[in-house]
Parts: structure tokens; C-alpha cells; sequence
């Protein structure tokens, strides 16, 4: 497998293949590394006609073909970009792997997908060392890296705090951290970026809500959680996404209660960022394994309820929070 920092090197030394298989679910990501290869492999920012796209759902396998091995009017270069590559039938598969077997010196073909049949003639065909990138979605850590890199590269100073803050409320998917992100150059004026900043910024979307109500349940704060949960529900919010947000929340917890060690040890067995770890501690070892299997099972218990219709959804998921933030005020 080609390492995604490795296709930059060759991007920035312009050593590129003549073909390429991204897949994975981090499709912000793979945006920008196909643009980076077209600026690239075509000689010009932004890249311009050399450039062309097509979708596996709307094409076949020779109009691929074709493209690849002709050259636009003015253009001594090409680059195919082909989403949606598992839309391709049977026979446009069989085309294109014959393309890969000798393919135009003078134009890239990348592929997208997100899950590729590992045993298609068409993904055989594919070099995995030199041409088979895994664009996986990013740990916590790795996406509050991502961000101070990109708020560097917009000219902004985001601090390591306000990035896992960041990535704590928008989550890891980098298309949403990068709206954020353009948020806060509109407001940040030059400004260094930290937490603060972040809590007062980013509160627009709609997990920054689910946020700070699972913040508010891990620390037990049952008047704090019942008045985000009914502002939440007063804004139209849905109580079984709510509950999901609750549930994501508590399981957070309950993994960095039970990984043993200081912060950073906890941080490399759970993957959650450290940041992230020494503000979760203090909560997460409040409850005890029982009272994690308690609280868990409660929240299973809501959920079916939700899904069978079994009660109104808003009263039960608000019984369930006032249960939880008292079960963990015992141990405050």
C-alpha cells in the first residue's frame, strides 16, 4: 500500500504513476490529494482543461478508455479522475484493467472509491506499492494534527487545545473540520486561535450541540444537561440522534475509565487524542464497571424503546439523562 505522505513526496518531486486506486471513506481528503496531482502532473494551479472527471454511475469502461489515450484540443497532458469507480460494470471493469496493462504515458487515471471488490480483475491490475492509496478516516489525534496544518496553511495560529476542542465538537470527517475552520478565519482577524475561541466559533453545527450535552452527562451535571437537551429539542432535534450522541459519549468515557496508565498511555491505547484524555479522567473514572454496565445497558434499553415506539421519544431520552447524571453525582 502507498503511504499518503509518500504520494506527496512524489506529488512535490512530480514523480508521478500512470494510474492510481484511492479508496477509503475520507473523501475530503482524496479531493485534495487528486487536486494536488493534477497541479502536478499537469503543470499549472489551478489545473485547468488537462483536467477531466467522470462518475462509474454515469459511464463505461470504454468512454474511459478513450478519454485516457486522447488529448484535449490544447493540451499536451491529461488527467482522468473517475469517482464512484465501483458503479462500473463488469464489462467497463474488464476494460479499464486492459487500459492498466498499457496505459497513455501522457495521461493519470485515478480511481475513486470506498470499499473496492479486492477481487476484481480491475483492483488486481493496480500496483498496490506504487498506486493504491487508503484514504481511512482519520483518529482523533490525526485530525487535530490535520487541522493546525491547514489552519497554518490558511495563516492562522490554532493552538493544540483549540484543535482537539475542535475535532471534540465537529468530529473527525476533515470536509466539516475544514467549513469550521473557515469559520474561524473570518473571525479570528490575525488573532492566535484557542479553545475559548472554538467553543464561542463553532457552536453553528449540529454536534456541537451533541458535544456539550455528552459533556455535560459524563460530569454529571443534570441541570446543565436537561437545559442543552431541551434547547436542543426545541431547535427540532431528533431524540434517537440525541440518544445516539449519548450513547457515542458515555462508551468515550467508558474506554478511557478502562485503559489503565497516565494520560499518555491512555491516549495510545484508545487513540483519543491526550488533550482530549486529561479533561475526560476526572468524569471517566467517577463510575464504576457496574455503573458503566448499568448506564449502557439503560441507554440499549431507551434505544429499543425509541425504535419500537414504545413511550414518547422526547420524555424517555429525558428520563434517561436525568438517571444518568444522578448515577454519576453518587461518586462526585
Amino acid at each position: 500500500m502507498l503511504r499518503l505522505d509518500t504520494l506527496r513526496q512524489h506529488a512535490a518531486h512530480k514523480k508521478l504513476s500512470s494510474c492510481y486506486l484511492f479508496f477509503g471513506e475520507e473523501e475530503h481528503l482524496k479531493s485534495q490529494m487528486v487536486r494536488s496531482l493534477a497541479v502536478a502532473f499537469l503543470g499549472s494551479d489551478p489545473p485547468g482543461s488537462g483536467l477531466e472527471v467522470l462518475y462509474g454511475s454515469e459511464t463505461d469502461g470504454g468512454q474511459i478508455v478513450d478519454r485516457a489515450m486522447s488529448l484535449g484540443m490544447f493540451a499536451q497532458r491529461t488527467m482522468l479522475v473517475v469517482r464512484e469507480a465501483d458503479a462500473l460494470s463488469a464489462k467497463s471493469r474488464a476494460a479499464v484493467a486492459g487500459y492498466l496493462a498499457a496505459p497513455n504515458p501522457d495521461a493519470c487515471l485515478v480511481l475513486t472509491t470506498v470499499k473496492p471488490d479486492a477481487r476484481s480483475a480491475l483492483v488486481r491490475q493496480f500496483d498496490p506499492v506504487a498506486s493504491v492509496v487508503n484514504f481511512k478516516p482519520m483518529t482523533e489525534p490525526e485530525a487535530a494534527d490535520w487541522a493546525r496544518a491547514e489552519a497554518s496553511r490558511r495563516g492562522l495560529r490554532l493552538t493544540a487545545e483549540a484543535a482537539q476542542s475542535l475535532v471534540a465538537r465537529a468530529g473527525t470527517d476533515l470536509g466539516v473540520l475544514d467549513g469550521e475552520l473557515a469559520k474561524l478565519a473570518v473571525h479570528a482577524g490575525g488573532a492566535a486561535i484557542g479553545a475559548g475561541e472554538v467553543r464561542a466559533l463553532a457552536g453553528s453545527n449540529l454536534q456541537y450541540g451533541d458535544y456539550e450535552l455528552a459533556d455535560a452527562v459524563s460530569r454529571g451535571q443534570r441541570r446543565e444537561s436537561l437545559a442543552i437537551y431541551q434547547t436542543m429539542i426545541s431547535a427540532g432535534e431528533d431524540p434517537v440522534r440525541i440518544l445516539a450522541s449519548i450513547c457515542s459519549g458515555m462508551l468515550r468515557l467508558w474506554k478511557v475509565a478502562s485503559a489503565p496508565g497516565d494520560p499518555a498511555a491512555v491516549a495510545r491505547s484508545t487513540g483519543i487524542h491526550e488533550y482530549a484524555v486529561r479533561q475526560l479522567l476526572p468524569a471517566a473514572r467517577r463510575r464504576t464497571r457496574a455503573e458503566y454496565a448499568d448506564a449502557l445497558g439503560r441507554i440499549y434499553r431507551a434505544e429499543c424503546r425509541l425504535k419500537s415506539g414504545r413511550g414518547e421519544p422526547a420524555a424517555l431520552v429525558q428520563r434517561l439523562i436525568h438517571h444518568l447524571t444522578t448515577q454519576s453525582l453518587r461518586k462526585a
